[in-house]
């Protein structure tokens, strides 16, 4: 950035509010206020490390995290040896309250662990109680997209982490609560980190775990569910 175009940036960056808060939240936040005042838009640069730092008065520890963060989310891309950029597109999710607040709370890996353990089988519960035959068709079709992509890897096939995603989304809408469909939805955009590295790691381990699943809704098990949840995220975890 410029001089002229960084003087703009930081106006009124209420930088006293770094205070009050986490300072890599308070980053966030400032770029996410920017974003919704639409004082920057979908493929903007960003300042620099050293920019941020010297302007804010920040560590370059907070300021990585920060971009880090909101690269998970989606909000940023960072492009190597170039630097970093407000994404193309942007869901609304991404800029969810809710999931900035979790993001930079989540403390412990554990944490995050617990709370998709919680999501999944209580979701899961719900689906139990309302899904009929066409419902548990419909997940059995999503997750055989994952089986094929896995088998078909050097075809043109959906990137797995988005099919991943697509056999949770249908859980959700099949729970029939709109509620639940939009907290759950919000709140998974924790968890794109983890289940990408996952899937590079073991791509066929997600279309296992989800048959499991889908055998305890067919049989309307919910201690089975459950079960299978746990055992299903044991091994998830570990690339949180």
């Amino acid at each position: 950035m410029n001089a002229e175009a960084l003087s703009v940036f930081f106006t009124n960056s209420q930088g006293n509010s770094l205070k009050r808060e986490s300072v890599p939240s308070s980053i966030a936040n400032m770029i996410i206020d920017y974003i919704t005042a639409k004082k920057l838009k979908p493929g903007d640069q960003l300042p620099t490390e050293q920019e941020f730092m010297t302007y804010l008065g920040v560590g370059r520890n907070s300021v990585r995290e920060a971009i880090k963060m909101l690269s998970f989310l989606g909000v940023v891309e960072i492009r190597k040896g170039i630097g970093s950029y407000i994404s193309d597109s942007i869901s609304s999710s991404a800029l969810n309250p809710l999931v900035l607040s979790l993001a930079f709370e989540q403390g412990l890996s554990m944490d995050l662990i617990e709370l998709r353990v919680l999501i999944d089988s209580g979701v899961g519960s719900i689906v139990i109680d309302k899904v009929d035959d066409a419902g548990i068709m419909l997940l059995e079709e999503t997750n055989e997209q994952i089986g094929n992509s896995v088998r078909h890897a050097d075809e043109d096939t959906l990137p797995l982490k988005e099919l991943d995603f697509a056999f949770h989304e249908a859980m959700f809408k099949l729970a029939e609560n709109p509620l639940v469909e939009k907290i759950g939805m919000a709140v998974y955009k924790l968890f794109n980190f983890a289940m990408e590295k996952s899937m590079v790691a073991d791509p066929e381990q997600a279309y296992l775990n989800h048959k499991l699943i889908i055998e305890a809704i067919r049989a309307r098990d919910k201690a089975k569910l459950i079960e299978n949840t746990r055992k299903s995220l044991a091994v998830w975890s570990q690339y949180v």
